[in-house]
């Protein structure tokens, strides 16, 4: 932005830079040696000033928190400090952020407490003013170059602005601090600088290195607590569903509920089946979600919320509703629009919503590991076999098939089970035929190879035939899942809003935050203007408000069109050469006219043109016309409408009658004396008459 800060002359109201400092901090470390004063503005046509933090009501344009100021002509021609960030933590200032010096807050920002409203902790901060000549001024503050007064990334770090200190002006009741207790506007690093030149005007530029708001929710922080309550009343209702159709937890299946097994030399026959079931436990599911390694973190799907559910913190990353830079933003660029805002409340609703996923990745958890147990009744039917004829298609053992694990675990065959079998009472001692009264293969030796073979077998072939037991049970218990993670979802949406809620009823009233903040007239005054990196007005809106505002990284310039035009001759005469001299001339405004009139306002001599140079300077001969008269001659120079005049005196030298060579001594003729006293006489009569011409001509000047 450049604003046209042109002024006729020189005749401005004088603005003091170092004004009101507070007799118990800055004013007390500045008599202590603490702090040293910035020099106070002049009426210097060419001014320049800066300083990193302004507050209303606090005067903090010490040299030691950064504070410069030059001009020209009356000087410093330069000027740079540095912030003494101990100078600046040891202030007392108080802020009043209500009219009649009511809701005091202090200056400096402890964050321990908290109390107070500003932090710095930006490094490397530097304040620079130039005003080297008639044609411009320079300032810059923040993150740049002691020698320059350029950008630089040598500074890090950042500021933080307590929003929150305004929550007593404000009035928040108890109830929404219990939602939200602390708002803090995080700056990153800033410097801003400004140029003005008395005909091209006013410019400024800024920098600003991410700007973030972060919020404290102590609702937040009882979320998990509010999940398990709710995750608590779900299992008793899971365990009271469970007692009323299985008491006890078994569950008694048919015989036929599984289909037989065939195992290598036989068939396992399944009969009655009894399932015992646990109730699903959701005891350690908010535990085991707020406990994983880094905490609960949750960020909307567009960047802007960072909500840590462990810590009860919201981050606002502000830099993304400008498109990721808060850089090259125009002049006045307000942070807190009802779209931006709108903006806000959607993202911090978008993250905390995910934490319902979070939650219900723990309760789907904790139903599948629902832990099973089944218990079947087991016959062995031997297979027809020529070898083992007396045992064909004979039951040759009986016992228990055993299975354990979670419902997943029968669900995808997984589970563990295993088999206790023994030889069937009443079969035949030989399994094959007698020959010479010798059996060839015993029963008993038969069938005890067949339990071997079996119970080795049930681990790999029992999993799959009682999948179909852990179908139902675990569309039942998907039924309850999704019933549950309704009931999180309540409590999780019920947080949010009332956080967002809080959060959009607070900000408007709460202040205004600037990026790029320019004023004209600024800080020096009427003509000057001012830019600052990030400037906030707390309680903007409030019927009593003092608008306390707070600004950071400020550079004030002031350039007015003073240019001056002086004739170097106190005297000349007719004929003569007089100088014109002058400075603070438009060098892009062409030539300067130069003319000269008489007492009576006639022109005297023709016009003259002086060229400018580039630094403003004109240096113009003008000769004195032989026919001017003696009295007093105006010189009036002229650019552009701007008009400076000067004087000088012509006065023509009076030329002493010629001396009378003596003539010798005559001799004594005895002449009258009478003569010789009338010659005596006449000659006095001619001095006295050549005097009081004299005296004459000097009274006409």
């Amino acid at each position: 932005m450049t604003v046209l800060l042109t002024k006729p002359s020189n005749r401005r109201t004088p603005h003091n830079t170092i004004a009101a400092v507070s007799a118990l901090s800055v004013g007390a470390l500045i008599v202590l040696g603490s702090a040293v004063p910035a020099a106070a503005s002049s009426a210097d046509p060419i001014e320049s000033t800066t300083q990193y933090v302004v507050a209303d009501g606090v005067n903090l344009a010490a040299a030691d928190l950064a504070g410069t100021y030059a001009s020209s002509p009356g000087g410093p021609s330069i000027d740079t400090a540095a912030f003494d960030a101990a100078v600046f933590s040891s202030l007392t200032d108080q802020i009043a952020l209500l009219r009649g010096g009511n809701a005091r807050v202090p200056l400096v920002f402890d964050a321990a407490v908290p109390q107070g409203l500003l932090a710095v902790n930006q490094s490397d901060i530097v304040g620079y003013s130039s005003a080297p000549n008639d044609l411009g001024s320079f300032a810059a503050n923040g993150a740049v170059n002691a020698s320059t007064g350029e950008f630089t990334d040598l500074a890090s770090g950042g500021s933080t602005v307590n929003l929150a200190a305004a929550f007593d002006g404000l009035g928040v009741s108890p109830a929404t601090r219990a939602i939200l207790s602390q708002i803090e506007l995080q700056v990153g690093t800033v410097a801003s600088k400004a140029e003005a030149g008395p005909y091209f005007g006013a410019s400024g530029d800024y920098r600003l290195e991410g700007l973030q708001l972060d919020l404290q929710s102590p609702l937040l922080v009882t979320l998990p607590d509010l999940v398990d309550a709710a995750l608590q009343e779900a299992t008793a209702l899971a365990a009271a569903a469970l007692e009323a159709v299985a008491p006890g937890g078994i569950i008694p299946l048919p015989a036929g509920t599984l289909p037989d097994v065939p195992v290598y030399i036989g068939t396992l026959g399944l009969g009655d089946v009894e399932l015992q079931v646990t109730a699903p436990n959701f005891d350690a599911v908010v535990s085991d979600v707020m406990n994983a390694p880094g905490g609960v973190v949750v960020v909307s799907d567009d960047g802007v919320a960072t909500v840590n559910l462990n810590t009860g913190e919201i981050t606002i990353d502000l830099a993304l509703l400008f498109g990721g830079d808060v850089n090259g933003l125009l002049e006045n660029t307000e942070v807190f629009t009802s779209a931006n805002m709108a903006s806000i409340s959607s993202a911090v609703a978008n993250a905390l919503s995910k934490t319902t996923g979070i939650f219900a990745g723990g309760i789907v958890n904790a139903l599948h590991a629902t832990q099973l147990g089944l218990s079947v009744d087991v016959t062995f039917t031997a297979a027809p076999n020529p070898v083992t004829p007396n045992l064909n298609n004979l039951v040759v053992a009986t016992g228990t098939l055993t299975g354990s694990g979670s419902l997943d675990d029968f669900a995808n065959g997984s589970s563990l089970f295993t088999s206790s079998l023994v030889q069937a009472p009443g079969l035949p001692a030989c399994a094959g035929p007698v020959f010479l009264g010798l059996c060839a293969v015993s029963t008993s030796t038969v069938v005890g190879g067949a339990i071997v073979a079996v119970n080795a077998a049930v681990p790999t072939v029992a999993p799959p035939a009682v999948q179909a037991v852990a179908a139902p049970l675990l569309e039942a218990l998907e039924q309850a899942e999704a019933q549950v993670i309704a009931e999180v979802e309540v409590v999780v949406a019920d947080v949010y809003q009332r956080i967002t809620s809080a959060f959009d009823g607070l900000m408007p009233g709460l202040a205004t935050v600037v990026i790029n903040e320019q004023s004209t007239p600024g800080d020096l005054g009427d003509y000057s203007f001012t830019v600052r990196a990030v400037g906030v007005t707390l309680l903007p809106n409030f019927p009593l408000t003092n608008r306390a505002h707070i600004g950071l990284a400020s550079s004030t310039v002031l350039a007015l069109a003073d240019p001056s035009s002086d004739i170097v001759e106190a005297e000349v005469k007719p004929g003569s050469a007089l100088t014109v001299q002058g400075a603070g001339w438009n060098p892009s405004g062409g030539w300067v006219a130069i003319s000269f009139v008489d007492a009576e306002n006639n022109p005297v001599g023709d016009v003259i043109n002086a060229t400018v140079a580039p630094d403003g300077t004109i240096s113009q001969t003008w000769i004195v016309p032989s026919s001017a008269h003696d009295g007093v001659l105006t010189m009036t120079a002229v650019q552009e409408g701007l008009t400076r005049t000067d004087t000088v005196s012509v006065v023509t030298p009076v030329v002493p009658p010629t001396p009378i060579d003596p003539k010798p001594a005559l001799p004594d003729t005895g002449a009258d004396s009478s003569l010789m006293t009338l010659g005596v006489a006449g000659m006095l009569r001619l001095t006295v008459g050549a005097g009081v011409a004299v005296v004459a001509r000097t009274q006409q000047r």
